[in-house]
């Protein structure tokens, strides 16, 4: 991909977004591809400093009054994006923000201004996804005792993955008259399917697809060949994607919520001391 991009990246809160893309941006530095991250809702909506409330207040304003100030926040956020396009004339913007936000006396909510996004013509967006119980430790642990910050229960973490896919696709589609796609990436993917993703013009996505339970009852049982047999599926497919420009592979064992299932199986209505989440994924 030629230079001065400008790459969206979704994900619901939890994922630590910010982090992972710092971190892909030094490795992908090694490569001579060279990217600067920008954080919308830290540096910009959610900035104590720059909209002159408290964090808190916005997440938990009315509805219409969160759009009004998504808009100026958008406004401040695009005069640091110009300032940073000049500033760094050989790197490309990826862009980090949510498409919708979590709060328990509302639940999920967007309140991105889908036009705004659509105006940016981003040049490829990606969605980040996670594993529900690990974003619901990781919001969790930021929190601590903090009543202010959010806590979002297991249903509004799968409820907010979902609408962040569907915001994602409808601003990769824009208008109709440039439609781009909206990669789903879950976060324990190698750099280079990422990489290879904003690299390319014409990226081909591989799905890799092959048994999954079955490897797993084999083990039960002190078998460990299914287990083995994946293992060398998935080390040559990823030495593919190292030596092809442009293939995405997507393995479905990044994604792994089969822990949750044998809880909701086992204990069918289990809440946490602040009873705001409880494993049979209502509140």
């Amino acid at each position: 991909m030629s230079q001065r991009h400008r790459i969206l990246v979704f994900g619901v809160t939890g994922i630590d977004k910010r982090r992972l893309l710092d971190k892909f941006a030094v490795w992908s530095a090694q490569r001579f591809s060279l990217f600067r991250v920008l954080d919308f809702e830290n540096e910009s909506l959610l900035n104590s400093k720059a909209m002159r409330r408290p964090a808190f207040q916005i997440l938990d304003a009315p509805q219409q009054e969160q759009r009004d100030l998504w808009k100026k926040a958008w406004g401040l956020f695009q005069t640091r994006l110009t300032a940073e396009e000049k500033a760094y004339p050989d790197h490309d913007i990826i862009i980090s923000l949510h498409g919708s936000v979590v709060r328990g006396h509302y639940g999920v909510r967007c309140i991105a201004q889908l036009s705004d996004l659509i105006a940016l013509k981003p040049s490829r967006v990606v969605t980040l996804i996670d594993n529900i119980y690990d974003m619901w430790w990781r919001t969790r642990e930021r929190a601590g005792p903090e009543t202010r910050k959010g806590k979002p229960t297991f249903e509004q973490l799968i409820t907010a993955r979902r609408c962040e896919t569907i915001v994602a696709d409808l601003v990769a589609y824009g208008d109709g008259s440039n439609p781009i796609d909206n990669l789903l990436l879950a976060v324990r993917h190698p750099y280079e399917s990422l990489w290879n993703w904003l690299q390319s013009e014409t990226p081909k996505v591989v799905y890799l697809s092959f048994p999954i339970s079955a490897p797993r009852r084999l083990e039960g049982k002190g078998d460990l060949s299914g287990i083995a047999e994946i293992n060398g599926f998935v080390e040559l497919a990823h030495k593919h994607q190292l030596l092809i420009a442009g293939m995405v592979l997507l393995c479905p064992l990044t994604i792994d919520e089969l822990p949750l299932k044998r809880i909701i199986e086992s204990y069918p209505l289990v809440q946490d001391e602040d009873h705001d989440i409880n494993i049979n994924i209502t509140e």
